[in-house]
């Protein structure tokens, strides 16, 4: 939320997905994120570990206020 980083308060956003998650992957890079690495059988799902990405993205003052 823009509020959180025009505020200060928070600078950096991060998403976690399922590498396999294509869709999710792709609106963590549409929307500026940064893959910043992998996390290896880190969720339990459906009987089955997987992978996830770990995307990131920093907001400083200025950004946040420009996007406001």
């Amino acid at each position: 939320d823009s509020h959180y980083a025009r505020s200060g308060l928070v600078r950096r956003f991060v998403i976690k997905c399922r590498v396999a998650n294509t869709r999710s992957n792709q609106v963590a890079l549409r929307n500026g994120f940064v893959l910043e690495g992998c996390l290896r059988q880190a969720e339990y799902l459906n009987g089955s570990y997987d992978d996830q990405n770990i995307y990131a993205r920093i907001i400083d003052r200025d950004e946040a206020l420009e996007g406001a």
